[in-house]
């Protein structure tokens, strides 16, 4: 905990008060990407496909869709 509470530049004391573990952390930091990436997924009408075309979702590669997963999970870490 005293790690994460460097790394977020607050106090190890107010690390714990708003969770108990490092795996606290961790699971409140899934949760947080997976509702992005929900929110993300639900928001996309359309999606270019790898070949540079317009196509609904349901058509699209899933690895197209994880690597744009991705994109938006970085950003939501930093």
């Amino acid at each position: 905990m005293t790690e994460i509470a460097k790394h977020a530049e607050v106090s190890t004391a107010t690390a714990y008060r708003h969770f108990s573990s490092a795996e606290d952390v961790l699971h409140a930091f899934r949760v947080q990407v997976s509702f992005t990436l929900r929110d993300f997924s639900a928001t996309r009408t359309t999606v270019a496909c790898s070949a540079s075309k317009q196509c609904p979702d349901t058509g699209c590669r899933s690895s197209n869709m994880a690597e744009r997963w991705c994109r938006c999970a970085r950003t939501t870490a930093t």
